[in-house]
């Protein structure tokens, strides 16, 4: 729906991207807010620390090969992780990590304050 689009959009204005262990913070200001594509695949991780690729329950040891699998076709190969803010940093790197093992070039991570609920 319209809705979803709109809050994909806004956390992929709030883009945190993560290569090579560096983290970049892009943080464009509202009058120069311009999204390119919500084309990101979308990983989940609820309060419990329960996992959704693309709002389908998944064990975090097959992450890495369905998501494999969805970005082989994809140009731009692009995930959004969204996470609860109650999520312990431990299980988002393990999520993080598998979706780089898994060939992602752009890793995003948004807060589902910021990007609704996965």
């Amino acid at each position: 729906t319209e809705v979803v689009r709109e809050r994909e959009a806004i956390a992929l204005a709030h883009w945190i991207r993560i290569k090579d262990m560096k983290i970049d913070i892009d943080r464009p200001g509202a009058t120069t807010q311009t999204v390119a594509s919500t084309k990101a695949v979308r990983l989940y991780i609820d309060k419990q620390g329960g996992t959704y690729l693309e709002g389908e329950p998944i064990q975090v040891w097959v992450i890495q090969s369905r998501l494999r699998d969805l970005l082989k076709g994809m140009t731009q190969k692009s995930v959004l992780v969204v996470t609860d803010e109650v999520v312990p940093s431990g299980r988002l790197v393990e999520v993080v990590d598998q979706a780089r093992a898994s060939g992602a070039e752009d890793i995003g991570v948004a807060t589902t304050t910021e990007a609704g609920e996965g």
